[in-house]
């Protein structure tokens, strides 16, 4: 069985990229589902906010379609915790 918990909460103001009701368009951008850090093409995984003013979100109007992955840095992060429980 595996279950999981917040070991912190980071408070952010809320995101348009995040809003599951705004219509979404191109590109596909991938986005760390422990992070929340996403992936840009020839830049690696940067932060959300980041993302938002790269891509011109507020100005532009259009918001991306988002799929969902680990980041490599969080991946390392879980293969290490995994090692530790085994």
């Amino acid at each position: 069985m595996f279950s999981t918990h917040p070991i912190r909460v980071v408070p952010r103001d809320p995101v348009l990229f995040l809003d599951p009701d705004v219509q979404r368009g191109e590109p596909l951008l991938t986005i760390c589902s422990w992070c929340m850090k996403v992936r840009l093409p020839n830049q690696g995984w940067v932060e959300l906010e980041e993302v938002v003013n790269y891509l011109d979100i507020l100005g532009s109007g259009m918001v991306p379609s988002l799929t969902h992955g680990v980041c490599r840095e969080c991946q390392g992060d879980i293969e290490k915790e995994l090692k530790i429980l085994k």
